[in-house]
């Protein structure tokens, strides 16, 4: 069972800029090649404040469709800065024909967060906090109780290795490279403001042994963080600031769901992929 993880496309407005359309096919070059079983999307699909993103972003998911691959979403905070709010795309998810069939789904907050189940019995959690904290507080917005409560109820009796994907990284990534780390930190780990306890949950009250997150286009590292696995994928959209070669993460479970992740490159850079961890139980 084989994930690949895109974060950042950024795609602007349409006609497609030069670098969208080099993003366009990286994605197909590295989906041909890694061949996926399910791609996971974390965040910041498009530029929401270029002219016409509603349907630039009809556009990015009718280009997912057309590589026949199952796909799973959950938005950044790039995609809902415009004059319409996230539930809006969320419509247009709905007319995707390769989106994976969305199990147990709640909206908080105009948050859409959902769980997809692996064919492995692995659930992947797709989690959406939003883009921008709500009054009184300022920064990016953070987890709050009634997802972290959907995400508990629906977790706590689990007993299979679970991962979570969201956008932006939680507080904890900062400490966990501090404890050490494999992989790129070229910038500070940039969470939400308000560390709402999210990870807390995760380590006493699910079998969630992995998160995966994007937003930080510099970062990359992955760190295990007293037994949950915190990982960056790798910036995928050339259309974005970042010195890291663009490219994915893929993660991926034997027979006996032992998981190893690692991040590919550009096909010009292939001679540097390697692989950022081993296999973990």
């Amino acid at each position: 069972m084989k994930i690949m993880q895109l974060t950042d496309l950024h795609i602007g407005s349409q006609p497609f800029k030069e670098e969208d359309v080099k993003t366009f096919k990286l994605i197909e070059k590295m989906v041909k090649e890694q061949t996926p079983d399910v791609i996971v999307i974390t965040g910041d699909l498009i530029w929401s404040n270029e002219e016409g993103a509603l349907e630039t972003f009809k556009a990015v998911i009718d280009f997912f469709d057309s590589l026949k691959v199952p796909f799973a979403v959950t938005l950044g905070n790039h995609e809902s800065e415009s004059n319409y709010n996230r539930m809006r795309l969320w419509e247009i998810i709905d007319k995707s024909v390769m989106h994976v069939k969305r199990e147990g789904g709640a909206v908080y907050n105009d948050c859409y967060s959902y769980f997809y189940t692996l064919d492995n019995g692995i659930r992947i959690y797709m989690l959406d906090a939003g883009d921008y904290a709500r009054a009184p507080f300022d920064g990016y917005a953070f987890v709050t109780y009634e997802q972290q409560k959907w995400l508990i109820n629906r977790a706590k009796n689990r007993t299979m290795p679970d991962q979570l994907f969201m956008h932006m990284p939680l507080p904890e990534y900062a400490d966990a490279a501090k404890q050490g780390y494999v992989g790129n930190l070229y910038e500070d780990v940039c969470p939400p403001r308000v560390n709402s306890g999210l990870w807390y949950q995760l380590y006493y009250n699910t079998t969630i042994n992995g998160v995966y997150c994007g937003h930080d286009h510099n970062n990359d590292f992955t760190s295990n963080y007293y037994g949950i696995q915190l990982n960056y994928g790798r910036v995928t959209g050339y259309n974005a600031y970042g010195k890291l070669k663009r490219g994915a993460r893929i993660i991926e479970w034997n027979d006996k769901l032992n998981r190893n992740t690692y991040i590919i490159e550009a096909e010009e850079d292939k001679d540097d992929v390697k692989e950022e961890a081993e296999a973990l139980n």
